[in-house]
């Protein structure tokens, strides 16, 4: 060994045995505080960490520690997930809830008292499952539809202009007709637009009915009709 490296293995045995059964606090004395914070180094110093004990007195001690919940004690609980980030309202999460549906997973996510990180996580899981669902359901009615739609032969052209006019008479969007057919079924949903399609096409041009002398409404034409 050389004599360089001898007089520092020497050196590092020496201070070894300085520091040895020391005051854990030696190690902050001549410590940049420009590193980690004055305040910071100074309450270090102040608080010897000599075991696990010392530890856990040092991480619940000092102002900014945080209460631990008490067993059976709501407030105590409570005051401790505010302090975690759990917000007073869940508009204070940021969630981009837009939709009546949004809105209620995140007042959900609100009432498990969920921090800010925790609820993010839940909301996007919950939102994710539901679009993935809500896809599965798209493909499966348009199969549905189209299988109904295959077996319309010749009449495709004409049962197809009159479903369009059906659906129109009573104002419903494709999704609202997704939702009727998941009620009563695609063809039950089809054959009823049609129907509407088929009275409205019978009423087109009747006139005279309303005593005003001009077209007569769908509901006032029904309705004559089912007292005939």
């Amino acid at each position: 060994m050389s004599e360089e490296n001898a007089n520092t293995t020497d050196q590092v045995g020496t201070n070894a045995g300085e520091n040895a059964g020391a005051d854990p606090a030696f190690l902050f004395e001549n410590t940049d505080a420009s590193s980690y914070g004055e305040a910071n180094v100074n309450f270090l110093k102040e608080n010897n960490l000599s075991n696990m004990s010392d530890l856990v007195a040092l991480a619940t001690k000092g102002k900014n520690a945080l209460e631990l919940p008490k067993d059976n004690d709501q407030d105590s609980l409570l005051n401790f997930r505010k302090a975690c980030g759990y917000p007073e309202t869940a508009d204070g999460y940021g969630f981009k809830a837009e939709t009546e549906e949004e809105k209620g997973i995140a007042d959900f996510v609100h009432k498990c008292q969920l921090d800010k990180w925790a609820a993010k996580a839940v909301y996007n899981q919950i939102i994710a499952n539901i679009k993935a669902e809500d896809a599965e359901d798209k493909k499966q009615y348009d199969a549905e539809v189209a299988k109904i739609k295959s077996n319309w032969g010749e009449n495709a052209q004409g049962n197809e202009s009159l479903l369009q006019r059906g659906v129109k008479a009573i104002g419903l969007s494709e999704q609202q007709l997704q939702e009727i057919s998941g009620i009563i079924g695609v063809e039950a949903a089809l054959n009823l637009m049609l129907t509407l399609g088929r009275v409205k096409s019978d009423h087109a041009g009747i006139t005279g009915g309303s005593g005003s002398g001009g077209e007569e409404s769908l509901d006032s034409f029904i309705y004559s009709r089912r007292g005939m």
